[in-house]
């Protein structure tokens, strides 16, 4: 079994490792929840402000059940 999704420091949160970020099909920096309902993306801008006190400041995604993941 290979790894696809690496845990993060923050509670129920997975980077995407060797899966592409269902927001801008790229692999590694975004974070996508545990119940796949939402992603920080470092790639795509959003209303919603996720994290600005990092060198990569990431945007949060509601996701569409058509892209609901789960981990």
């Amino acid at each position: 079994m290979s790894i696809q999704m690496l845990r993060t420091r923050i509670p129920g949160g997975y980077e995407f490792y060797r899966v592409s970020c269902p927001i801008y099909d790229s692999v590694g920096g975004c974070i996508q929840y545990k119940d796949g309902d939402r992603v920080a993306c470092i790639r795509v801008e959003s209303d919603t402000l996720f994290n600005q006190n990092s060198s990569l400041p990431s945007y949060l995604h509601f996701l569409n059940k058509d892209k609901l993941r789960k981990i």
